[in-house]
C-alpha cells in the first residue's frame, strides 16, 4: 500500500506531544515502517518581552498535524487511539489524503517565510516610528540609521525638549 499525506485534527497546544506519541507507539508496535514523516507546521519567531529577546516556535495551523503514512486499520487505530486526536480530516469512515503538491507548497512557504523574516520590516531614514517596548515605550521617534543585518535602528527621541539618540531592535518599534 502506498504512503500518502493525511491531516489529523488534535487538541490545540498538543500537536508536538501527539507527534511524539505516534512516533513512539509506532516503534513499540513494530509498525514504524508504515510512518514516513510527521509534520507540525511551525516557524521560529522572535519577540521582545520585558526588554529581552525571546525566540520560540509558533504553530502555523494550531490543532492540525500532517502525517505521511500508509493507511490501514493498524495505523488508523494507532493515530486515533490517542485521546488528544479528534480524528482525520475527511469523513469518519474514510480519511481523505492531501496531495503531495499541497504539502510541498506548505513546506516551501514555511522555508521562504523563515528566510525572508528579517526583510519583512523595512524602515527608512527620517521615518516616524512609535517605540512599543523598552524604557522609551510610548514615545514617537525619527529613524536616524538602519542596520538591516543586525535588525537594529538608531532613532532620535525628543524627551523633555531634548533630542536623544537611542539604539533599538526592529521589534521594539512600529511604523506610524
Amino acid at each position: 500500500m502506498a504512503m500518502r499525506w493525511y491531516v489529523i485534527h488534535v487538541h490545540s497546544m498538543f500537536e508536538n506531544k501527539v507527534a511524539e506519541y505516534i512516533e513512539k507507539q509506532a516503534i513499540i508496535q513494530g509498525i514504524s515502517d508504515k510512518f514516513k514523516e510527521i509534520l507540525v507546521p511551525s516557524q521560529q519567531v522572535t519577540r521582545i518581552k520585558n526588554g529581552k529577546k525571546i525566540s520560540q516556535r509558533k504553530r502555523l495551523y494550531p490543532g492540525y498535524v500532517l502525517i505521511h503514512m500508509e493507511m490501514d486499520d493498524e495505523t488508523w487505530h494507532l493515530v486515533c487511539s490517542n485521546p488528544k486526536v479528534t480524528g482525520f480530516l475527511g469523513t469518519d469512515a474514510k480519511p481523505n489524503p492531501i496531495s503531495e503538491q499541497d504539502v510541498l507548497r506548505l513546506v516551501q512557504e514555511i522555508e521562504e517565510d523563515a528566510y525572508n523574516a528579517h526583510s519583512k520590516v523595512n524602515f527608512d531614514i527620517s521615518e516616524q516610528v512609535r517605540i512599543i517596548d523598552g524604557p522609551f515605550m510610548g514615545f514617537n521617534a525619527v529613524v536616524d540609521e538602519v542596520d538591516v543585518e543586525k535588525e537594529r535602528l538608531r532613532v532620535n527621541v525628543n524627551i523633555f525638549d531634548r533630542n536623544t539618540i537611542v539604539g533599538l531592535e526592529f521589534k521594539q518599534v512600529e511604523k506610524l
